[in-house]
């Protein structure tokens, strides 16, 4: 099923967007979106290449459900 739902995954369809808590020109998407942009810039810079750590990106999406004051349920929509 994830497979059959992978793109629409990667173009966010499937992802709610949350207003940020403080700051009304940020979205739980956009930050989502840079914060990974950040990410994949520094580990090309250090020499990474396009390999993921998934331990970093639980530690990135941690970050964010604590700012954002998210539950487990607050990521995904069910369709």
């Amino acid at each position: 099923m994830l497979r059959k739902h992978s793109g629409l995954l990667r173009s966010g369809e499937y992802l709610k967007d949350k207003q940020h808590p403080t700051d009304p020109k940020r979205t739980l998407l956009s930050d989502l979106e840079s914060t990974f942009e950040k990410y994949q810039a520094a580990r090309e810079k250090r020499g990474l290449g396009d390999t993921i750590d998934l331990a970093e990106i639980t530690i990135l999406r941690q970050r964010l459900t604590e700012e954002y004051k998210l539950k487990e349920k607050d990521w995904f929509q069910i369709v």
